[in-house]
Formats: structure tokens, C-alpha cells, sequence
């Protein structure tokens, strides 16, 4: 088979500082769709990427729709454009692909629009923790001097711990793009009057969502997030 052939796209942990530092948005948690000269690619904390175009010489969402299993992840092998853009909702990713510039639509894309619109914009009353899963083992998103958790940065509430209770399990629940186990699990209690939007994750990547998401929007001047890391879930 080709895809025997194919190997998986990782980029290295400088492109992944560069990523998060300027700072860009992420797409959902733990999930970042960087748009390059070749169009998307879905980009997991880790580094691992996802191309959602096809003809890429990597695993690409074609091989992972047609039910091909993913390589294993090797050393960084591909270098983040000089210019990209990031997309700050999987619904771009969506428009972008229908739009299609003249390509042909992306598969297991279209038919979804991800997890937004987030419908509920509210201002917290008190203090309030959520979670996060990813599958690195340090969040690129968060600075502990000064405890700066980036705008834009997806989160969970503490009740999707029940389900979400395997690394596979956030995958499937929050549809991530590759099965890479998000095992790393972060509390992150941000401060009264906080803004945060939340949604509900429609299928997308082969996967069913219906995990719950909020993007953090700003906290008030002055206010600082307390991260506390959590014991990591099972892969399984």
C-alpha cells in the first residue's frame, strides 16, 4: 500500500514556540489548523500535523479516512512555512475547504462545521477551574511567571472528566485529528470576570465529538491563571 510508504509530519519544538509565542489562536483544544502555501494542516500540541489537502508525501486526512493506521511519530520533519495563518475555529476549516480556492472540497471536512459557533458567551461570577487535554507533556499555551494562559486557548469543564477518562476517549470526545492519546490532563482555574465562549464539538476527522469546549477570551487586567497539572489519564 502507499500509505506504507508514508510517514508522519512532525515539526520541531522551535516551530511549535514560534507557533504559540506571536501568539497565534488554536482551533480547538490542543488542536491548531496552521494554513501554509499548500493549504491546511492539523496540528497537534505534540507536533504531530495532520495535512488536509491531498497528494502530501505524509499521512494525510485521505489516509486517515480511509481507515490506513497512522505511522509512528519520528524525529521533527518538516519546517513551518515562513508565513502561515492559524484558524481560530474548526468552522473555517470548514469554509475554507467549500470555499476551496478552486480545489477540490476536503473530505470528512465538509460535511462538518466542528465546534462552532460557540453560542455561549459568558463572564464568570467567581473563580472558577476547567481542564485541558492534549498530548504533549507541557502546554505550549501557558507561562507560569506571571501565569499567562494565551487568549484563545481551548478548555473543558471539569464534568467532561466522567467521559473524557481515556487518552483515545478526549480524541474521539473533543475530534481530534490524529489518534495520538491526549493523556496530559491540565487544571486551569481562571480568575472572576474572566470571558469565555463555550460550544458543543460536532464530528470532524472521523471522529464523534460532542465533548464540551470553552475558548477563553480574555481575563481582567491585572488577574493571572493558576495552572495545576493533573495525574495523567490512561491511554486506553
Amino acid at each position: 500500500m502507499l500509505n506504507d510508504l508514508k510517514t508522519l509530519m512532525v515539526v520541531s519544538d522551535q516551530d511549535l514556540l514560534r507557533l504559540n509565542q506571536m501568539p497565534h489562536p488554536e482551533t480547538g483544544m490542543g488542536l491548531q489548523v496552521v494554513v501554509g502555501p499548500d493549504g491546511p494542516i492539523a496540528l497537534l500540541s505534540d507536533g504531530a500535523g495532520l495535512p488536509c489537502y491531498p497528494g502530501s508525501q505524509f499521512y494525510d486526512l485521505d489516509d486517515l479516512l480511509a481507515g490506513n493506521p497512522a505511522p509512528p511519530r519520528g524525529q521533527a520533519n518538516f519546517p513551518l512555512p515562513a508565513k502561515f495563518s492559524v484558524m481560530a475555529n474548526r468552522r473555517q476549516l470548514h469554509l475554507s475547504s467549500a470555499a476551496g480556492g478552486g480545489a477540490q472540497p476536503v473530505a470528512g471536512v465538509t460535511a462538518t462545521i466542528g465546534a462552532h459557533p460557540l453560542l455561549a458567551r459568558r463572564k464568570l461570577p467567581s473563580a472558577t477551574k476547567f481542564l485541558r487535554y492534549i498530548s504533549a507533556t507541557n502546554d505550549p499555551r501557558y507561562t507560569g511567571t506571571g501565569g499567562i494562559l494565551l487568549p484563545n486557548t481551548y478548555l473543558t469543564t471539569k464534568l467532561e472528566s466522567r467521559v473524557a477518562s481515556s487518552g483515545f476517549a478526549a480524541v474521539g470526545r473533543f475530534a481530534l485529528p490524529l489518534p495520538i492519546p491526549a493523556c496530559t490532563v491540565f487544571e486551569y482555574e481562571l480568575p472572576l470576570g474572566s470571558i469565555v465562549d463555550a460550544g458543543t464539538v460536532a464530528p470532524l476527522f472521523g471522529q464523534s465529538g460532542g465533548g464540551v469546549e470553552i475558548c477563553l477570551v480574555s481575563i481582567p487586567s491585572g488577574s493571572s491563571v493558576i495552572q495545576r497539572r493533573l495525574r495523567p489519564v490512561p491511554q486506553y
